[in-house]
């Protein structure tokens, strides 16, 4: 079978979902022998264009089609309304496979091409404690945009322990307090701004991990990937039931993510023991490798 030639873009470094989908698998790709590039505008002789996030126009997509080039789009986290779907559709028709990273998102975009799910890889994973955590911090990690709703959650309960934020601040910005964020007293809080190192030296400290989804639509399909790296990493999590995430761990794998009101289960020894006999098959089945072949697997479908 000849060996496909991959281009990647457009490149977009201050998006997450560029690092995971963009540089992250187009080196994989190229480690597995393939031929790979990126590109930030035009879109380099190639076997498979892959458009993570940002797209070009329904004219440019038309005449891309004509150079016989397979044509994969990556949607994550772009569209705020079914609406907003719908009303792309001219250019959701030139696509050969749109690649989603939410399960509950199929239903929007088969009308208008093949729709495959593909998982992040885990990327940022702490070595598992060897012993249950019965003191240390709490710990939320994402980006800033997403802090309304676990800020309004936590205004309104007493926490069992102090909470760690590690987000996002622009440019060279100053970390914010908790009462500049909005956070009341009551809780003890501590943030810091986010770096790789730093986000999995905190899991590492960490007592649990907890998240709060909003129910705006980009919230409602959210890629499961934070959830499935917290848990990888051995920290019991806690988040609302009626998330995209804790319905993907159910459905996928058959484990019941905990309530953010069950402390009892949150924190207990056997909530720990569960979360200790998922880490082996999640670190083994979304490793990057793993994630590669399987988009390689969708192509060939």
């Amino acid at each position: 079978m000849k060996r496909l030639r991959f281009a990647f873009g457009p490149e977009a470094s201050a998006f997450g979902s560029w690092e995971w989908i963009g540089a992250d698998l187009s080196r994989e790709l190229d480690r597995q022998g393939y031929e790979t590039t990126t590109f930030r505008n035009t879109v380099p002789d190639c076997d498979v264009a892959v458009f993570v996030k940002f797209k070009p126009s329904a004219e440019d997509l038309t005449a891309l089609r004509k150079t016989n080039r397979f044509l994969v789009y990556c949607p994550v986290d772009l569209y705020d309304s079914a609406v907003s779907i719908d009303a792309d559709a001219e250019s959701l028709q030139q696509f050969d496979l749109i690649v989603v990273h939410c399960h509950r998102l199929r239903k929007y975009f088969t009308t208008y091409a093949a729709v495959e799910y593909l998982d992040h890889h885990l990327k940022f994973i702490a070595p598992p404690s060897t012993l249950p955590q019965i003191t240390g911090p709490l710990l939320w990690i994402g980006n800033r945009s997403n802090l309304p709703p676990v800020i309004n959650w936590v205004n309104h309960h007493q926490l069992p322990g102090e909470l760690w934020i590690l987000t996002d601040f622009p440019g060279n910005s100053a970390v914010q307090s908790p009462d500049a964020l909005g956070l009341h007293e009551g809780n003890s809080i501590r943030i810091e701004r986010w770096t790789p190192a730093r986000h999995i030296e905190w899991k590492t400290h960490s007592r649990a991990a907890l998240d709060v989804k909003g129910d705006d639509f980009r919230a409602r399909h959210k890629p499961p990937t934070k959830a499935l790296e917290f848990l990888a990493s051995g920290l019991p999590l806690a988040m609302n039931s009626d998330s995209s995430s804790t319905e993907h761990l159910i459905s996928q794998y058959g484990f019941s993510i905990s309530g953010l009101d069950d402390r009892d289960r949150w924190l207990s020894t056997d909530y720990w023991k569960e979360i200790q006999q998922l880490v082996p098959r999640l670190n083994a089945e979304l490793s990057l490798p793993m994630i590669a072949q399987r988009f390689l697997q969708m192509l060939r479908a």
